[in-house]
């Protein structure tokens, strides 16, 4: 997921710094075991997700750019049913 996003941002002419995807894997392994993303949270709170801004958002940009994203589609699409 990581780098569909990258790679979208590339066709868009966005740099990222060499160590971005090791410094965000050290990050994400640091986290507590508990923890859940904030689109998870919403999921189970009954919350509207931010689904469009997010997996809905790469997907778009992929389409439109002729990135393949397949993960955020997956995303975008099995999670749209809960959307709101």
């Amino acid at each position: 997921a990581l780098d569909e996003a990258m790679a979208v941002g590339r066709a868009r002419g966005i740099t990222f710094p060499d160590d971005l995807v090791a410094g965000t894997q050290h990050m994400v392994r640091t986290f507590p075991p508990e923890s859940k993303s904030s689109l998870l949270v919403d999921l189970e709170h009954g919350r509207r997700l931010e689904l469009p801004w997010l997996s809905g958002a790469i997907a778009r940009m992929g389409r439109e750019l002729g990135v393949p994203t397949p993960v955020h589609a997956f995303i975008a699409a099995v999670l749209r049913p809960h959307q709101e």
